[in-house]
């Protein structure tokens, strides 16, 4: 349920409502990827005249990704082997996908920045 309130939000353009539901959610890494897409590509099939709804989800696929990073500095630099856990488990919430393969299938040069971090915090291992 609280993914379905957490997609509405960003699909009705409501950030406030989605970052309430993300905050409250059991999976903020993926969660915050997910949204991330889900924001570019309300950005890509809007209408080009629409200026102020993809103004609106561009500025909010830059707000999910900046929140996906943050968390992962923040666990990374807590406890690196738990943080990659999180980056490797696969996700019950989002078809048992891992945050590294939803990010990398993502054609989006943003979501493509989130998958080349993760990468580098696996790599530093």
């Amino acid at each position: 349920m609280e993914i379905c309130k957490n997609l509405f939000s960003l699909l009705f353009s409501r950030f406030q409502m989605a970052i309430f539901f993300w905050e409250m959610g059991q999976e903020p890494i993926t969660s915050a990827i997910v949204a991330t897409r889900l924001c570019g590509v309300m950005f890509q099939k809007l209408p080009k005249y629409d200026n102020e709804l993809r103004k609106n989800f561009e500025q909010g696929k830059e707000l999910f990704e900046e929140l996906a990073i943050k968390v992962l500095d923040e666990c990374h630099s807590v406890d690196p082997d738990k943080s990659m856990m999180l980056v490797e488990r696969k996700s019950p919430m989002w078809s048992k996908m891992t945050c590294l393969q939803i990010a990398a299938s993502a054609k989006d040069q943003v979501l493509s920045n989130i998958f080349l971090y993760l990468k580098q915090c696996r790599q530093s291992f």
